[in-house]
Formats: structure tokens, C-alpha cells, sequence
């Protein structure tokens, strides 16, 4: 799907999930780069919780901390935002076994807010959920005690959880984005 298409799927995803109404004019796209094919779209002031809640309202979800909001990440929703992901259904191979310690720059990882976003579109234009097998280290966020957000799909449902900044596991993969 081209750049223009995704755009307008993340204007339809805003107004009918969110009450928003998005103006793709004022959000800066960065230049695509070469396996990096799925656009998130990030509107101001959205919070994860709020992106869980929507989700919740499409499939089973559950969380382990109360209160998503609690998670501070690298990009800040002050202002619409877009990034580009690898376009697949489970988290980066590439990173697999690394910890959000061994990826360093977290801006260069997904953040909570966008991996819960790629499940509302994946969704809602396949009918099927991401990260099976895997779980996405979203080292792009953080809670203020220093635990590292993860997302993905067990006994039936999309998780919300966490791991220690040093923890790598073969399961537990970071998801590239180019900005």
C-alpha cells in the first residue's frame, strides 16, 4: 500500500476509533527507506492508555499496569507525528536476544503508543493480531521506575506487560522505526 493510501487509512482509523478528525496535511511523513513499509500516524495528545481502551473495545486485551499513561516515550504527542516499521506480523529477527540496554538509542525502537496503533491497523485490515510468537520490546518508552513496555498476543489476547531494561530473550524483539 503506498504512502498517500496508508494515510488515508490512519485518517478513517482516527475518526471512527478515535473521534478524531486527523488533517494529513499537517503530518510530516519521513522519506521512506528501503523494507520500512508501514506507516504509523501518531495524532497530538493521543495516550496509551486511550489506544488501549479503543483496542480493548476490539478484542480481548488485557494489561499489568493500571495505568498505561505512566509510560514516557522518546517521541512526544505534543504534536501529529509518522514513522515507518518493517511491515510484518512479528517483531524484528533482527533484534531478537537484544535487551532495550543493547539497543541503546530507544529512538530508533518502536514506543508503546505506536506498537498499539500497528494492532489497531494490522486489525482492522487483516482480522488477525501481531506478535504470536514473539513480543514486541517497545525500548522507545519506559516507566518511571526503568521497566520496559511489552505488547503481544497470549491465551487469546493482546498483552500489555514488562521487562527489566537488561532482559533479552529470544521471544522478546525491538521493532525498528525510521523518523
Amino acid at each position: 500500500m503506498e504512502e498517500r493510501e496508508q494515510l488515508a487509512v490512519w485518517v478513517r482509523i482516527y475518526r471512527d476509533e478515535f473521534g478524531i478528525v486527523l488533517d494529513a496535511s499537517q503530518i510530516k511523513i519521513p522519506a521512506h527507506q528501503e523494507g520500512f513499509d508501514r506507516l504509523i500516524v501518531v495524532a497530538d495528545g493521543l495516550t496509551p492508555e486511550r489506544i488501549f481502551w479503543s483496542l480493548k473495545r476490539r478484542m480481548p486485551a488485557s494489561k499489568y499496569w493500571d495505568d498505561l499513561d505512566g509510560a514516557v516515550s522518546v517521541r512526544k504527542t505534543e504534536k501529529a507525528y509518522a514513522v515507518w516499521v518493517r511491515d510484518r506480523v512479528e517483531a524484528d529477527e533482527e533484534l531478537k536476544n537484544k535487551s532495550a540496554n543493547d539497543l541503546g538509542d530507544s529512538a530508533n525502537c518502536i514506543a508503546l503508543e505506536e506498537r498499539l496503533l500497528l494492532e489497531i491497523v494490522y486489525f482492522r485490515e487483516r482480522g488477525s493480531n501481531l506478535d504470536i510468537v514473539s513480543s514486541t520490546l517497545c525500548a522507545g518508552s519506559h516507566f518511571s521506575q526503568g521497566s520496559i513496555p511489552t505488547v503481544g498476543y497470549r491465551g487469546g489476547a493482546v498483552y500489555v506487560g514488562w521487562e527489566d531494561p537488561g532482559n533479552a530473550e529470544d521471544f522478546l524483539r525491538g521493532r525498528e522505526v525510521k523518523r
